[in-house]
């Protein structure tokens, strides 16, 4: 019976491979915590904490779906809000050399995260993911624009405020380099004289 299995796995992936519909990829995280009485910390005894995501990603061409289901029971004292279960994140995106765009759920950041960051962290229990339009584009190589206007998660909920942000990365070093090798050497020596 497990070579039958085996062979039927391995001849439905030769043939979604040869038909290319594309690929499904995701993960699963599961965490289980126990609480135990210490008097020596004022800690007291409590239900064992429980929680879980599933990532699914759907590659195909230049366009990727993805959803993340996530599951809270018991939460930890101080993150009440995450208890129960739902979609958390769900995001359609086309992607290619010169233009991003994202609707749904989406994580970014503006320079090194100090003005604009959203990020998931569910041990530590954060997710401030952007619910909207997301369009990044490069014109040139070196030039980065981002746009994004959307609500931001809280826990389950999305805020009432509408973000609206504008970000603009510009690599001196990419932009230079990019000249330099589109001038040929010998036009390199005659400015030099």
């Amino acid at each position: 019976m497990r070579i039958f299995i085996t062979i039927l796995i391995i001849i439905i992936s030769f043939q979604a491979n040869s038909q290319n519909y594309g690929s499904l990829s995701g993960n699963l995280q599961l965490n289980y915590q126990t609480f135990q009485e210490d008097s020596s910390i004022d800690a007291e005894a409590r239900e064992p904490y429980t929680s879980g995501y599933t990532n699914l990603l759907y590659n195909y061409n230049q366009f990727t779906v993805g959803t993340r289901i996530e599951a809270y029971n018991n939460t930890i004292p101080g993150f009440s809000e995450y208890e129960g279960y739902g979609i958390g994140n769900k995001f359609i995106q086309f992607k290619n050399n010169i233009v991003d765009v994202t609707v749904g759920d989406f994580y970014d950041e503006f320079g090194s995260g100090l003005i604009f960051r959203t990020y998931f962290d569910p041990n530590i229990g954060v997710d401030n993911a952007i619910e909207g339009l997301r369009l990044k584009v490069v014109p040139v190589e070196g030039i980065y624009i981002t746009g994004l206007i959307g609500k931001q998660r809280s826990h389950w909920e999305k805020s009432d405020v509408l973000i609206r942000a504008f970000n603009t990365d510009i690599s001196i070093t990419n932009l230079l380099l990019q000249k330099k090798k589109m001038i040929p050497i010998h036009y390199m020596f005659f400015l030099k004289m």
